[in-house]
């Protein structure tokens, strides 16, 4: 959940606004700060999730090849609402794969 909530607002920034510049927030240093899960049943927080991540399709699939280019700076990088989502995705995948783990 850390990773798409710090992830997406850069999106949704680059998508508002021409070229933002934007600070790294680490979903680690997100989660130490404000820790908004502690209080959060399980079955809640799945729930929250679900529903960010549904919109956050909907958000993509309506979005144009240009929308895909839009850039925002973040920290010294630049980069594209296209590898913003892909970095997210690759990561994704990581935890992904540490879930098969545990369930196995």
């Amino acid at each position: 959940r850390a990773c798409e909530e710090v992830w997406m607002h850069s999106v949704h920034a680059m998508l508002a606004h021409d070229t933002p510049r934007l600070q790294e927030i680490h979903p680690r240093q997100w989660i130490k700060s404000a820790n908004p899960y502690k209080e959060i049943p399980f079955s809640i927080g799945l729930q929250v999730f679900t529903l960010r991540r549904e919109a956050l399709l909907l958000t993509l699939r309506t979005l144009s090849i240009a929308d895909w280019a839009r850039e925002g700076r973040i920290d010294r990088k630049t980069h594209t609402v296209y590898s913003h989502v892909r970095r997210m995705v690759l990561h994704e995948q990581s935890h992904c794969a540490e879930v098969e783990a545990i369930l196995k």
